[in-house]
């Protein structure tokens, strides 16, 4: 194993890691994408990483250590996968937020992008006497104007509160793609260090599944702040966890690295990939109320995978 092979290595991990604030870009430059295209894509990335970890990934693996020992580490992947969501408190956590995944909250923003305030009618004003009375300032009716039904003040109030529970949406949201960027950067970096072209095929099976993360950092937080330069800034921080992740399982993994080493981690990371397909990717796809997008997305994905492997 020379330099280059592992400069390349930790080239693919930045690489797979950016893809986050490319999505950040995507959405806040762009028209916002449908649900049924966030449907697609996460389909799209669930079917290429389920792909290429049944495909490629547990075959060397099996191959390099055996079937026993590949299996162990591949339950230990699947383990480690459901470790990390395990430890991520529940109301931090989006699988448990009682539906509120990224998808539901774009959808939100969607529905409220669609139905704007609608102008004040005379009709729309509801005029209310003050409780207190006596005072010149007091004794005046007070007039509440109703925006689409709703009272003014209330209506502010609300928009106070959901800017609030938005920006923490979104800075919890990148608190936890950044943990989850660690193993995915162990993943990118360690399928490269084994085969550069399978290095390949891994980077593109994490960075599309990093594209919508991006979308779903950078949405909540700029509805919340109107601030773009922040939005994008904490989605592409979320991302370099990502080739630091690669750094940490250089410094564990090259002083002891052989080819049992390698067929091991293969193994382990096929089921981290997995897991996240699984636990994550397809769920959330569904949520986004576009089933048909989804499976024709992981359909897609596994039929792009299967080329890629044939030309590379």
């Amino acid at each position: 194993m020379d330099a280059s092979q592992i400069g390349f290595a930790f080239l693919f991990s930045i690489i797979a890691g950016l893809s986050t604030g490319i999505g950040s870009l995507i959405s806040l430059v762009t028209k916002q994408p449908s649900l049924k295209y966030l449907s697609f894509s996460l389909g799209l990335s669930a079917g290429v990483m389920l792909y290429v970890s049944f495909i490629e990934l547990l075959p060397e693996g099996f191959e390099s250590i055996g079937e026993l020992g590949g299996l162990l580490l591949f339950l230990g992947g699947l383990g480690f996968g459901a470790l990390i969501d395990k430890l991520l408190p529940e109301v931090k956590n989006p699988h448990h937020l009682q539906g509120r995944t990224p998808c539901n909250e774009y959808k939100e923003l969607l529905t409220a992008e669609a139905s704007p305030l609608q102008p004040v009618k005379d009709s729309q004003i509801l005029v209310l006497p003050n409780p207190k009375g006596g005072s010149r300032r007091g004794g005046q009716r007070h007039r509440h104007r109703y925006y689409g039904g709703a009272m003014l003040a209330e209506q502010t109030e609300k928009s106070s509160i959901s800017s609030q529970q938005l920006y923490r949406t979104g800075m919890l949201t990148a608190i936890i793609i950044a943990i989850h960027n660690f193993p995915e950067g162990i993943a990118t970096f360690g399928s490269s260090l084994a085969d550069l072209s399978l290095g390949i095929l891994v980077t593109v099976a994490i960075a599309i599944h990093n594209i919508p993360e991006g979308i779903s950092v950078s949405i909540p937080i700029y509805c919340a702040t109107g601030d773009r330069k922040k939005a994008f800034r904490y989605s592409f921080l979320s991302g370099l966890a990502e080739p630091v992740g690669a750094l940490l399982g250089f410094l564990v993994l090259f002083p002891i690295m052989s080819e049992a080493v390698l067929g091991g981690m293969l193994s382990f990371i096929a089921g981290i990939m997995i897991f996240i397909a699984v636990d994550e990717l397809i769920p959330t796809a569904h949520n986004c109320g576009h089933g048909h997008a989804a499976l024709l997305g992981l359909v897609f994905g596994m039929g792009i995978m299967a080329i890629s492997i044939i030309l590379i």
